[in-house]
């Protein structure tokens, strides 16, 4: 008995973990002549009204964030809390107009004399808010918002009300902290790192000025002993106390502490830091008369020679520079040479002979790194999210202590196809006639996902298309694909491929030798054929 009871409450948890895995939708709750959100379910803290109300819920077009099925609306008056309305989750994410549960046997026994619902069978805090979200976190109704007011139920009854106005004190966000971080830590120090991953989770309360109380630092693996986690610890803190002003969150007159949520990884092994940080401005490197931008940062190979610029860096936060220097290079004769550093982004270099102890000998051979090298120029290839690190001119070098072993560059290109003609294709394939043919597509619609094998001049080599036949009853919400076929020989494909082959050229994507297909959608009978 003791064993199903155990695996009762542990299969009630996980159902609850489930239902609140993502942000969920508030309820709303009318006070006054103001309806606002209620980051509270009163009718999910009764079983057998959950149980009750599920079972009239359409239960179709859910949405990962309103597991339960519905929102209700409530209704604080006379002191009392009243439910007056539930609405199915069905209307809440399609056109169609909004339809409500009917209560009636369900909260019979809760009603008062005027009819209304109050909800007795409640007791607990509601929280109920307007104004700016400061404050997200994606799971349940882990949110703050600007104005908040909590009220303690007793059985349906209102017994007390506090009110709080939140805020958010713009400084440096955790995220924009955490990047910084991840070019300071310096692994290179212990050796016992060179293979090994570090990661860490931070907790720093700021004062209402954005500096620093306190900080708490957690560092894992756990195999790692206490002494060389404090002095792992103390590297962390040094670089906390460099953030300028941090964000100052104030929810109910307490200022919360700032975490990463997620595990931070400062070391993930030798070499680690020189990899390329999106959104940092990059370096330069000269190479055959030409200058490229270099997609990476040599010189954070090894943390021991920039723990030499530090001293030299002033104490400027920039968001986009967070190593706090710019630094430009050259590959001559089969080297990798450093020939300047700078301040951040400006031109006001720093002294190379202090730095590097070597009078008279620039520029600084680079035999510290070992590693690839990403050097672009040109520009995008094209403003497109699935190609966005493509350039029109790239070149992969393979460097051994400073030496290029290996080398690779790539033109790339892009090519406009016939628009137009594309243009026309779709309008054909909408005809009516088309598809009148098929008495077996009354009432649905069909679609063509379908990539095209290029040749170089933009021409087709070979086409391929799935079709997709979905249902046109829109008052069922969103629809889902009902069938899919990959037959070639299907009449409906057959259709698709003879209209695709009237596109002269299509557009032409050279990437790294390589002509990419060409994929798209496409549709074709339409839902109001």
């Amino acid at each position: 008995m003791a064993r199903k009871l155990l695996l009762f409450h542990l299969l009630s948890f996980c159902c609850l973990l489930s239902a609140n895995a993502t942000g969920q939708i508030p309820d709303l709750i009318i006070i006054g002549k103001d309806t606002l959100m209620l980051l509270e379910c009163p009718i999910e803290h009764d079983s057998i009204l959950r149980r009750q109300v599920g079972e009239r819920l359409s239960n179709e077009n859910s949405s990962t964030d309103c597991w339960r099925g519905y929102q209700a609306l409530w209704q604080i008056e006379n002191g009392e809390l009243s439910l007056i309305q539930i609405e199915d989750g069905k209307s809440l994410y399609t056109h169609i107009p909004k339809i409500t549960v009917n209560m009636n046997g369900i909260f019979d026994k809760y009603r008062n004399k005027e009819g209304k619902v109050i909800a007795t069978w409640f007791s607990g805090k509601l929280k109920v808010v307007s104004g700016k979200m400061i404050h997200y976190v994606h799971f349940g109704f882990m949110r703050e918002h600007e104005h908040e007011t909590d009220y303690q139920v007793e059985q349906g009854k209102i017994i007390s009300q506090t009110s709080y106005q939140n805020s958010l004190k713009k400084g440096t966000s955790i995220e924009e902290v955490m990047s910084f971080l991840t070019t300071q830590f310096n692994g290179d120090r212990f050796p016992e790192l060179a293979n090994r991953r570090v990661f860490v989770y931070i907790n720093v309360l700021p004062k209402m000025d954005g500096s620093i109380d306190h900080v708490k630092i957690h560092i894992h693996p756990d195999s790692i002993t206490e002494e060389r986690k404090k002095l792992y610890a103390e590297q962390i803190a040094t670089a906390l106390h460099k953030v300028p002003r941090w964000d100052v969150l104030t929810v109910r007159n307490e200022i919360w502490e700032v975490a990463n949520t997620e595990a931070l990884y400062l070391w993930k092994g030798k070499g680690c830091k020189a990899l390329y940080q999106k959104e940092q401005v990059m370096d330069t490197l000269l190479y055959n008369d030409t200058v490229y931008a270099l997609r990476g940062f040599p010189l954070q190979y090894d943390m021991n020679l920039y723990e030499k610029v530090k001293p030299y860096l002033k104490e400027e936060w920039r968001n986009d520079c967070f190593r706090g220097y710019t630094g430009q290079w050259k590959i001559e004769n089969g080297k990798l040479y450093l020939t300047n550093l700078f301040y951040g982004i400006s031109t006001s270099p720093l002294p190379l002979d202090s730095i590097f102890g070597t009078a008279d000998k620039q520029p600084i051979e680079a035999s510290w790194f070992s590693g690839e090298l990403y050097l672009i120029c040109g520009g995008r290839l094209i403003d497109s999210y699935g190609f966005r690190d493509v350039f029109k001119k790239e070149i992969f070098c393979e460097i051994k202590e400073g030496k290029v072993i290996r080398q690779k560059t790539y033109n790339n290109s892009f090519t406009l196809g016939n628009r137009e003609a594309l243009k026309q294709c779709e309008e054909k394939l909408q005809a009516t006639e088309i598809w009148s043919k098929f008495p077996e597509l009354k009432g649905k619609s069909v679609h063509c996902r379908y990539q095209i094998s290029l040749r170089p001049d933009g021409t087709t080599d070979s086409t391929t298309c799935t079709a997709y036949v979905n249902g046109c009853d829109w008052s069922q919400g969103p629809q889902r694909y009902h069938e899919e076929i990959t037959n070639q020989e299907h009449p409906y494909i057959r259709i698709f491929k003879k209209a695709l082959q009237t596109v002269p050229r299509w557009d032409v994507l050279y990437i790294r030798d390589k002509i990419r297909e060409y994929e798209n959608w496409i549709d074709g009978k339409r839902c109001d054929d």
